[in-house]
């Protein structure tokens, strides 16, 4: 039966088959091996490299989400204010009833954020 990986390395194919490999040939096919193991190492480690640089930390996102729910709860607190302002303009224009108020402003806002 013949092995399945029938590579010889390029510095054993040069004796004839009658011929042990001598300490070089083993020599050489382990540093052809080396260099073409560090070949790859080296591929791997710029791709990894250029993840590192393109990816976020978790520090990072932190600050943005933290950014955001200040944004949106700032957004929410102004727009509490002009409902709340508006409410009261139409109960002194006499539109909205002391009834009315009360109702509308049970009503808690859709944003509360803790």
């Amino acid at each position: 039966m013949s092995p399945k990986n029938t590579h010889v390395p390029r510095a054993a194919s040069k004796k004839s088959k009658n011929h042990e490999p001598t300490n070089m040939d083993i020599l050489q096919a382990i540093n052809d091996f080396a260099t073409h193991v560090e070949h790859r190492f080296q591929r791997l480690e710029n791709r990894i490299a250029k993840v590192e640089a393109t990816m976020v930390t978790k520090d990072y996102l932190d600050q943005r989400l933290f950014d955001l729910k200040t944004d949106t709860m700032t957004v929410v607190r102004r727009e509490d204010q002009r409902f709340t302002t508006l409410v009261d303009v139409l109960y002194n224009r006499k539109i909205l009833t002391s009834q009315d108020v009360e109702h509308v402003m049970s009503i808690e806002p859709s944003a509360k954020i803790s």
